[in-house]
């Protein structure tokens, strides 16, 4: 079956080789941004076709049924604000199905989401897709909007929020160039997967996710569903135990307003709503 979904993918062109192929021939013709040294700010355009090349080579099939997408909070009023804005495209972590989350440092709840993979990468810092709040409206005049410039007008933000939503985009991109004139055949992939494959820096399918190490990879999630709130801070948990306090009524109506069960970092029980 292993070969089999190989094979297939390799006639789809789904895979590392073809996308790092495809960018590089738009990076060549200067369609797709090269990197800079001002923190990879990529154009809009550019940002866009990253997106595309990654609907188009990752198999999202793959992406569905083996990764854990996870959305980090400091505090239950973040998590609170989330309700109902499945259209917005937000921030993961990503683990494999059926392993532990691990939370780093960027908060101790974490929204556990289903919903369409558009971009994702084995670092952080290979997307850099900035904050939400970059991306909401702005009443700056058009000469000063350079210094944000994901901000849009309030009217064009009320028309987002109201059809597909808020999307993020990725404000890094790497260099592809040098696989623009790699003919495709069986010795250049090859090359590619052992010379290559591991600096490629997105996650299309199994051969190219990497366990987490010691930064977090990241994901966008679009039109995702809240599948449940995990509680990573042990103390927390603990501190769900009283049942008449604050902290237990607080954390169990934000899920209620979810409808989803609580867990820990090993997606055992918690907590889960009245039917």
């Amino acid at each position: 079956m292993k070969y089999l979904r190989q094979y297939i993918r390799r006639i789809l062109l789904e895979d590392a080789f073809d996308f790092a192929k495809e960018a590089g021939q738009l990076q060549s013709t200067g369609e797709l941004d090269m990197p800079n040294n001002v923190g990879n700010a990529t154009s809009k355009g550019s940002r866009r076709k990253v997106k595309d090349l990654f609907r188009k080579h990752a198999d999202h099939g793959w992406l569905a049924s083996n990764i854990t997408t996870v959305h980090w909070v400091r505090d239950d009023v973040v998590l609170e604000d989330l309700v109902g804005k499945g259209k917005d495209e937000i921030s993961t972590s990503m683990s494999k199905a059926g392993t532990p989350v691990t939370w780093h440092d960027y908060g101790a709840f974490g929204l556990w989401v289903k919903g369409h993979i558009t971009l994702a990468a084995n670092s952080m810092n290979d997307i850099v897709s900035g904050h939400f709040r970059d991306y909401g409206p702005t009443d700056a005049p058009p000469e000063d909007q350079w210094m944000n410039p994901d901000k849009v007008s309030p009217e064009k933000f009320k028309q987002q929020q109201s059809s597909s939503g808020i999307n993020k985009q990725p404000k890094s991109v790497d260099k592809f160039r040098q696989y623009s004139s790699m003919d495709d055949n069986k010795k250049n992939r090859e090359i590619f997967n052992k010379k290559y494959l591991s600096k490629f820096p997105y996650i299309l399918d199994a051969d190219t996710w990497e366990e987490p190490g010691r930064f977090p990879n990241e994901a966008l999630v679009d039109n995702w569903r809240a599948t449940g709130i995990i509680i990573a801070d042990p103390d927390k948990v603990e501190r769900l135990e009283d049942t008449s306090g604050y902290f237990y009524r607080k954390i169990t109506g934000i899920a209620s307003k979810f409808g989803v069960p609580l867990y820990d970092v090993n997606f055992d029980l918690l907590w889960r709503p009245k039917k």
